[in-house]
C-alpha cells in the first residue's frame, strides 16, 4: 500500500479522475447453500459483471453454482450417478453458459459445460481407455469453447473443446533441460480470450532416473522368552526400482491454431516456474504468476515482455494475478502482508493495492470480513469478486461493485508530495509570503532577548505572493513573535497573525492545482481553503494549508490533498511601460550600457548590470527601461569600458517590456489578454531546446505609452514542458 488515511499526525492524498470522482464502492458476501459446512468460493464472474460462478457445500455434497444479485445462489446440477461433486469454474460474457466439472460413478470427474437447460453437458477426455480425468477452467465469451486439463494417452494435457467438434490437445511445450534422463510432460489449460482463439495455462516436465536396486539377503538374529540367542533366520529383500528426480520446471504458454503452444518465459532467479490465468480480449496483456530469487510474484506480459508486480509489505514474496479486463489495465489475484493472504488488485499506471485497506480507507465497513483473494473481474473493470474469511470464520464468497473507485487511493501524489506531507494542530503564525524572500520567525517572553523558531524559510521557487503559516510551540500569551528576513529584529519584519487550527504542510510541485478537504467520518469530505495553482512556480515551494474550523481538542479529523494538473505553466515575469533601450546581441558577446545628461561631457555611468546571451544557443534582443528625461547612451564592453565600434544594435522603442528567465529544453510564449479568457500571442515563441543555461529574455509589446490600450494583462507560458 502507498499511503494510508491516519488523524492528526497523517494525511491520505488523493487524486480523484473523472470515471470516479462521485462513486464509492460496493462490498457483499454472496453467502452459501443451504446444509453441509459453512463454506462458498467464487471461481470467476462474466464480463458484464453480472453473474458470479463458483463452489458451494450443501447437504447433497459439494455443488457447481451460479450467483446472481436477482436469483442469489442457484446451483448447477451435478451429473447424474456417483457422490455429488460440482465445481463452476467460468462463465461466458452473458452468464449464461458456465464451465466446470461434474463427477459420475465412483469418483469419475469430467469437464462439464452448463448450458442452461436442465443436464450438464459431459465434455469426456482425450484419451479413451485407462485412466481418465478432465476439468474445465475457462470459456469463451460465447460460451461455445471450453478449456482445462484432460487425461490422455501419454499423461496429462492441456485441452480445447469446441462445440460440435469435441476435444482437442494442445501438447506441451519442450524444455531447455540441463539434465538427460527419462523426461515426462504435462500441461494445462486456464483461460481462453474472449473471442475464443488464444487460450493461456502452463507445461511443466519432469527429468528422472530409475535405478534398479539389486536384491539382497540379510541374517536376523532370533531369541527365546528368556532372550537367549537360538539361531538365525536368512530375510531376502527382492529388487526394486528407485526414482530420482534430476530436474523439473513449469512454464507458462500461450496457444493459438496458427501458432501453437508459445514459452512466455519467466522471472529472472530462482527455479523455472510461471503461469499464465487470463488474457486481455486483443490478447496482448496476459496475467499470471512467476518466480525469483526471492518468491513467487505476480506477473504481466505485455507484448510478449514479462515484469512483476511486487507484493504487500510484511510477509512472505507470495503474489499471483488470477484475471484481468478487457483492455488489460487491471487485473486482480492475492498477495501477502502481515497478516496473511490479502486480495489485491493491480493497475497498470499505479501498481498494487490491498483491496482490504483500499475498502477501509475509502470508507467501506467491512465488519470483520478478511478478503484473502481476488479471483475474477468484469471486463470494465467495476466488478471484482473473490474469496475470505467471513466474521464467523468461515470460508465464503464475496463480490465489489464499483471497484474502481478504489484506485483513487492508488493514484500517487506529484514527486515530494507524499513524502513531505505533515499535519500538526496548534497554534501558528499566519503572514502573506513574498515570492523571492526568506523568512525566520523570531520568538521572545521579554521582547529583548529573541530566538529563532524552526528553520529559514524561502519562497525562492514561487510565482507569486500566497499566504503561509509556521507552527509555534509556545503559547501566544506567555510569549511574542516577528517575522523577519534574519534573525535578528528589523524595520524589515513582515507583519503576522496568531491563528490556532491544524497546518497541513508539504512541499507543492510545479504545475499542479491542490485542494485540501477534511473529514469527520471517512465518508463525507468539505473542501476548505481556495485551490492552490503552481503553474506560475519555478520549482518546489513549502506550503501550508490551514484549517481553521476545528478547535484543538476536537476528538479526530481527517485530511487529504485532492491533486490534478494544470493546463498551462505560467513564467514568473516583470512588467515596465514606457520608452525602453533596445540592444540586438550577438552570441557570447558581453555588454554594458551606460548613459550621462544630454548635451554635457558628464561621466558616462552603467546602466544596471552588464548582459548577455550567456545559456541561449541563438541570438535576441535585451531590452531595459530608459530614464526620463532622456539621456545620451552608448553599449560598451563591460571589460574595457570601451564604446563597441558598431552602436546601430542600440536602438529606442516604448511599449510595455515583460522580462523573465528561460530555462533551457523548453518554450515560451508571451500571451496578452483584455478578459482573461482569450490569450493573444506577443512576437514568436522563443525556443529553449538547444540552450545551455537559464538567459534572461525581454520581449516588447510596442505602442504608445503616452497613449496606452486599457485593460490589457499580459502572461508567460510555458509549452514545451509537461507539468
Amino acid at each position: 500500500m502507498r499511503f494510508s488515511l491516519l488523524h492528526l499526525t497523517a494525511a491520505s492524498l488523493l487524486a480523484i479522475p473523472t470515471w470516479a470522482a462521485n462513486s464509492q464502492a460496493i462490498f457483499q458476501g454472496l453467502g452459501d447453500l443451504s446444509g453441509g459446512a459453512n463454506s462458498s468460493s467464487a471461481t470467476g464472474v462474466s464480463e458484464d459483471g453480472i453473474t458470479v460462478s463458483g463452489i458451494s457445500s450443501s447437504t447433497a455434497g459439494t455443488e457447481a453454482f451460479k450467483w446472481t444479485e436477482v436469483g442469489g445462489l442457484v446451483v448447477l446440477s451435478d451429473i447424474e450417478g456417483g457422490n455429488v461433486s460440482a465445481g463452476a469454474m467460468g462463465v461466458s460474457s452473458n452468464g449464461a453458459m458456465t464451465c466446470g466439472f461434474g463427477t459420475f460413478g465412483t469418483g469419475v470427474v469430467r469437464a462439464t459445460r452448463w448450458d442452461g437447460t436442465a443436464a450438464p453437458t459431459q465434455l469426456g477426455t482425450l484419451n479413451t481407455s485407462g485412466y481418465r480425468y478432465s476439468q474445465g477452467a475457462g470459456i469463451s465469451a460465447d460460451g461455445s469453447r471450453v478449456v482445462g486439463i484432460s487425461s490422455s494417452a501419454s499423461g496429462l494435457r492441456a485441452f480445447v473443446w469446441v462445440s460440435g467438434t469435441g476435444m482437442s490437445n494442445l501438447g506441451f511445450l519442450i524444455p531447455n533441460a540441463t539434465q538427460s534422463g527419462d523426461f515426462a510432460y504435462s500441461s494445462e489449460a486456464n483461460a481462453i480470450s474472449s473471442n475464443g482463439q488464444t487460450v493461456v495455462g502452463s507445461s511443466s516436465y519432469t527429468v528422472s532416473e530409475t535405478v534398479t536396486i539389486p536384491g539382497r539377503t540379510e541374517q536376523l538374529p532370533r531369541y527365546d522368552d528368556e532372550g537367549n540367542l537360538i539361531g538365525y533366520e536368512t530375510i531376502y529383500y527382492p529388487p526394486y526400482d528407485q526414482t530420482t528426480v534430476l530436474e523439473q520446471g513449469t512454464q507458462a504458454f500461450s496457444w493459438t491454431s496458427a501458432g501453437g503452444m508459445v514459452a512466455l518465459g519467466d522471472l529472472s532467479g530462482g527455479g523455472l516456474f510461471s503461469e499464465a490465468n487470463a488474457i486481455s480480449n486483443d490478447g496482448t496483456v496476459i496475467v499470471g504468476g512467476g518466480q525469483h530469487g526471492a518468491g513467487n510474484e505476480g506477473v504481466v506480459w505485455t507484448n510478449g515482455v514479462i515484469s512483476s508486480i511486487g507484493d504487500f509489505d510484511g510477509g512472505d514474496t507470495a503474489s499471483l494475478l488470477t484475471d484481468v479486463t478487457a483492455d488489460g489495465t487491471i487485473a486482480v489475484g492475492q498477495g501477502t502482508d502481515a497478516l496473511g493472504e490479502a486480495a489485491l488488485i493491480w493497475s497498470s499506471e499505479f501498481g498494487i493495492g490491498n483491496l482490504n485497506t483500499l475498502l477501509a480507507e475509502q470508507g467501506v465497513n467491512l465488519g470483520g470480513w478478511r478478503l484473502t483473494s481476488a479471483t475474477g473481474i468484469s471486463s470494465d473493470g467495476q466488478v471484482i469478486v473473490g474469496n475470505g474469511i467471513n466474521p464467523s470464520g468461515d470460508p465464503e464468497a464475496w463480490r465489489i461493485t464499483d471497484a474502481l473507485s478504489l484506485l483513487n487511493i492508488l493514484i500517487p501524489p506529484p514527486a515530494g508530495l507524499q513524502e513531505s506531507l505533515k499535519v500538526v494542530r496548534g497554534h501558528a503564525a499566519r503572514f502573506s509570503a513574498e515570492r523571492g524572500r526568506s523568512y525566520q520567525l523570531l520568538e521572545s517572553t521579554n521582547l529583548a532577548t529573541w530566538t529563532t523558531e524552526g528553520e529559514l524559510f524561502s519562497t525562492t521557487n514561487a510565482g507569486e505572493a500566497f499566504e503561509h503559516a509556521l507552527p509555534i510551540t509556545l503559547e501566544p500569551s506567555s510569549s511574542f513573535y516577528l517575522l523577519g528576513p534574519s534573525s535578528v529584529p528589523s524595520e524589515a519584519d513582515t507583519p503576522i497573525t496568531m491563528i490556532q487550527g491544524t497546518l497541513l504542510q508539504f512541499t507543492s510541485e510545479r504545475g499542479y492545482i491542490y485542494q485540501p478537504a477534511y473529514s469527520d467520518d471517512l465518508v463525507t469530505w468539505t473542501p476548505f481553503g481556495s485551490p492552490l495553482n503552481t503553474s506560475s512556480d519555478l520549482g518546489p515551494v513549502e506550503r501550508t494549508f490551514i484549517d481553521t474550523s476545528v478547535s484543538l481538542d476536537h476528538p479526530k479529523r481527517f485530511y487529504r490533498i485532492d491533486t490534478t494538473q494544470s493546463d498551462t505553466l505560467t513564467v514568473p515575469f516583470d512588467l515596465h511601460v514606457g520608452p525602453v533601450f533596445k540592444v540586438n546581441m550577438q552570441l557570447d558577446t558581453p555588454y554594458q550600457l551606460q548613459t550621462r545628461p544630454r548635451f554635457t561631457n558628464d561621466p558616462w555611468e552603467n546602466l544596471g548590470e552588464p548582459f548577455s546571451t550567456e545559456g541561449a544557443a541563438t541570438p535576441h534582443s535585451y531590452f531595459t527601461a530608459m530614464p526620463l528625461p532622456r539621456p545620451s547612451f552608448r553599449v560598451v564592453t563591460p571589460s574595457s569600458g570601451e564604446p563597441l565600434a558598431d552602436q546601430t544594435i542600440l536602438t529606442l522603442a516604448d511599449g510595455a517590456l515583460i522580462s523573465f528567465t528561460s530555462q533551457p529544453g523548453s518554450a515560451y510564449q508571451v500571451q496578452k489578454t483584455t478578459d482573461g479568457v482569450t490569450f493573444a500571442n506577443v512576437g514568436a515563441a522563443i525556443d529553449t531546446v538547444s540552450d545551455t543555461g537559464p538567459t534572461s529574455r525581454n520581449i516588447l509589446d510596442p505602442f504608445d505609452s503616452t497613449n496606452p490600450p486599457v485593460g490589457v494583462s499580459y502572461r508567460v507560458v510555458e509549452t514545451g514542458l509537461e507539468p
